[in-house]
């Protein structure tokens, strides 16, 4: 029969506790299930912007060119429901090509992208980040996981789908030399969670769509600096209106992936913690990455949502509704109500924790001696021996 203190601590357990509880991940069932609904989602957003964009874009046209020559109609049949249909139909045909094309090659894209690397065996840092990959992937079940670096001082983790079954890990040169195994297998932890919950192949695919709106705007400007030299007024009126419309669009797009990515880091913190059981290794590596001068590392800004660190403003500037990650100060309070630790306690212990590290860490044994090298402290020895001991000084 249990005591009543007992039952009280089995009603009233802490935050903590309430989080650890929780189960680690959803059923497979569940996971497809989302991942096939988001995907339908970012088909239909896609089919929706190219829509919209071609309708304008022949509404416009038609405009001008009825400006210039009275004789010219078609503005009725475009808002006509033949118009609008036909639209349709080709903004489906647009939104096909595109989206079977924007797929091939995705790895080998982002990876030039990212400006990733191989593993190097020989390399103790690389070794402690492949150990800890695989054995994330033993303990979750996580699908083939392939690993890289950055060579960059800056600080930053990512992860993508290969859009085959499997995935790419990620993490920074800055990252690896700086972390501790514990904080740097929280990071790890935290792209596991991408993984497992299956929102990376949603982020992996937005990332690959909606990059075509920065090319195209780039190839507008290119355009109106060519033609606003020749005089052709119409041309760059033309290429100027579609420019502040892809402009929309890309925006539009923007706040959709920053809607995204804010819910999934902050879901990926608590998974990661469910992971490690360790919520303050997490929350140290996310102060010292948001601390590091070396910034979050060149990441095009149309691949952040892949990182665990925005290359953007913090959140607190006008433009923060756009940022795709929440605000670093926010992760780390959030982290600390789960390991039910005061942020001053936290601050000091992270101070200390810093200094234990780089006495620990930044410390190797002298390199092994072969051959002549290694014998002549044998040698040394033997000479001493063979002195007299009173004329060695004492």
């Amino acid at each position: 029969m249990s005591t009543s203190g007992e039952g009280e601590s089995d009603g009233k357990g802490t935050m903590a506790d309430r989080e650890m509880n929780t189960p680690l991940r959803r059923t497979l069932f569940e996971v497809e299930r989302e991942k096939r609904w988001r995907i339908w989602s970012l088909f239909a957003l896609l089919l929706g912007l190219a829509f919209v964009t071609l309708w304008v874009a022949c509404l416009i046209v038609l405009g001008i060119l009825r400006l210039t020559i009275p004789l010219v109609g078609g503005l009725s049949w475009l808002l006509s429901a033949p118009g609008v249909l036909t639209v349709l139909a080709a903004a489906l045909v647009f939104s096909l090509v595109y989206w079977s094309l924007a797929r091939v090659g995705a790895r080998e894209r982002l990876l030039r992208a990212l400006h990733c690397r191989p593993l190097d065996p020989g390399d103790r840092y690389h070794e402690r980040l492949a150990n800890i990959v695989e054995e994330m992937r033993i303990s979750t079940g996580a699908p083939r996981i392939e690993c890289v670096v950055v060579r960059t001082v800056g600080f930053n983790a990512f992860a993508f789908s290969d859009l085959h079954g499997g995935g790419v890990i990620g993490v920074t040169e800055g990252t690896l030399a700086r972390l501790s195994r514990q904080q740097l297998q929280a990071v790890v932890a935290h792209e596991f969670a991408h993984i497992l919950s299956g929102s990376y192949v949603t982020v992996t695919v937005s990332c690959l769509l909606f990059g075509i709106y920065s090319s195209l705007a780039d190839a507008l400007d290119e355009a109106t600096e060519g033609e606003a030299g020749s005089g052709a007024s119409s041309v760059v009126f033309v290429a100027s209106a579609l420019r502040g419309w892809l402009w929309l669009m890309q925006l539009a797009a923007a706040v959709v992936n920053a809607a995204l990515s804010r819910e999934r880091e902050s879901a990926a913190d608590l998974a990661a913690v469910r992971y490690t059981r360790d919520p303050l290794a997490l929350a140290e590596a996310l102060r010292i990455i948001g601390r590091h001068p070396g910034g979050a590392g060149y990441i095009p800004e149309g691949l952040a949502p892949l990182c665990i660190r925005a290359t953007g403003s913090s959140g607190r500037s006008a433009a923060a509704w756009r940022d795709t990650h929440p605000p670093l100060e926010e992760r780390v309070t959030a982290l600390l109500a789960v390991a039910g630790v005061a942020p001053r306690d936290f601050d000091r212990q992270a101070e200390q924790a810093a200094e234990d590290l780089l006495r620990r860490e930044h410390w190797s044994p002298p390199p092994a001696t072969t051959g002549l090298a290694s014998r002549r402290p044998l040698a040394a020895a033997a000479s001493l021996e063979s002195v007299p001991a009173t004329s060695v000084p004492s």
